[in-house]
């Protein structure tokens, strides 16, 4: 990438890196905070080098067996207590954030580097 002088470097966190979360350990936690820092040093260093570095962090997704699992597995008072936390009132689909890192990739974020992108139906907020 620095060789061409372009690239696009898009990493997946987690909600759990930047707010207190019910549903993450203290480990995960720190893990992708750490990385949320590492994304912003990244775009730093590697903007001059016409580089860019975001991140996503995802709320609760359907995204794949664990989560199905813990989803289906609930009680539907626990299903109706989580969702009641989002102000869109739904769980989100992988092709959400899908859709997030193809307009990161793309030339239609050409003045966007150094961010985070919270994904996740307004549960939290910035």
């Amino acid at each position: 990438m620095i060789e061409r002088r372009y690239g696009k470097i898009i990493n997946i966190s987690s909600q759990a890196g930047r707010y207190a979360s019910e549903l993450a350990g203290p480990y995960y936690a720190a893990a992708k905070a750490g990385q949320l820092g590492f994304t912003r040093q990244l775009a730093l260093k590697l903007g001059p080098y016409g580089i860019y570095v975001n991140a996503i962090t995802p709320g609760v997704i359907i995204s794949g067996p664990r989560v199905e699992k813990m989803w289906l597995t609930s009680t539907e008072k626990d299903r109706q207590e989580m969702v009641s936390k989002i102000p869109l009132r739904r769980l989100g689909m992988a092709e959400e954030i899908a859709n997030v890192v193809v307009f990161l990739a793309s030339d239609e974020s050409s003045y966007i580097t150094g961010v985070t992108i919270d994904v996740n139906g307004g549960r939290f907020m910035s």
